[in-house]
């Protein structure tokens, strides 16, 4: 995903992610733009809690490219920011 622009803070949201066919919630690495610069995390949103994983910032030009996987009950997600050291791995037991 190439990072957009973020011309002043406000809530700016883009997100990718997928959705169990129960409807149980969404798992979705979220681009926030709420401080007027971009932070990119993984989390749950959904029953039966919200929770989030590690993440990072990012800025317009930037690519991060996310990974999905699943593991037996979890799924393991990684955000990488390309030609950089920059990741976040989380799992996720759904």
């Amino acid at each position: 995903m190439a990072i957009p622009p973020i011309s002043k803070a406000g809530t700016y949201y883009l997100w990718p992610g997928i959705q169990p066919t129960d409807g149980s919630g969404v798992l979705q690495s979220v681009l926030d733009g709420q401080t007027g610069g971009w932070w990119i995390a993984t989390g749950w949103f959904g029953t039966p809690s919200l929770r989030w994983g590690n993440g990072f910032s990012t800025k317009a030009g930037d690519t991060v490219k996310f990974k999905y996987v699943k593991v037996d009950s979890d799924w393991v997600t990684t955000l990488e920011k390309a030609d950089t050291s920059t990741t976040a791995k989380n799992s996720f037991d759904l």
